[in-house]
């Protein structure tokens, strides 16, 4: 069964050459605005050599907004301190108008989608690599959907009937 497997993957060219890791993976994602966000880029260690691309689409009307809790692409402890390397391993972000590339460790990074598209890489090599990400489509300038839907205040004084013809008498809040 793993040989076919193997067999059938060299055949279509997607495992990289001299190893049995899958590579050139690309993953389409529709993200509906209002819709739960995408949070499967959550990867304690990617694959050693792989080369994985999401094309994240949304509505017409809205934007791709990427963010990252935690990123590490390539690096390596030299006499017990953390060095990126950065050689061919990247996280590319490319929000239709520049890419913009990422390597070493990035915390709290953010990019928003110029229109409705975004095109998100990941390449790894040897050395050790780590994401957390959520993807979201957005309607408004934050990169959080949530922040971006305008809140409706109501009176809640007597939410849900008609006030009365008396007002009350004692001073809310104060205790005896």
């Amino acid at each position: 069964m793993i040989k076919s497997l193997t067999l059938y993957a060299a055949l279509c060219g997607i495992l990289a050459q001299g190893s049995d890791v899958l590579d050139n993976i690309v993953e389409t994602v529709y993200i509906k605005v209002g819709a739960p966000a995408y949070d499967s880029i959550y990867y304690k260690t990617l694959p050693n050599n792989i080369t994985k691309k999401w094309i994240f689409v949304t509505d017409d009307h809205g934007k791709i907004s990427f963010s990252c809790k935690e990123m590490t692409i390539s690096y390596l402890y030299i006499n017990g301190l953390q060095r990126a390397l950065c050689r061919k391993e990247e996280l590319i972000v490319d929000n239709g108008e520049i890419e913009k590339r990422f390597c070493g460790t990035q915390f709290d990074l953010k990019v928003k989608s110029i229109l409705n598209r975004m095109i998100v890489t990941v390449k790894t090599s040897q050395e050790t690599a780590f994401l957390d990400c959520l993807v979201q489509a957005v309607t408004g300038p934050d990169f959080d959907q949530y922040k971006n839907i305008v809140s409706t205040e109501i009176d809640s004084s007597e939410f849900g009937a008609k006030k009365g013809t008396k007002e009350t008498t004692c001073p809310c809040g104060w205790s005896n």
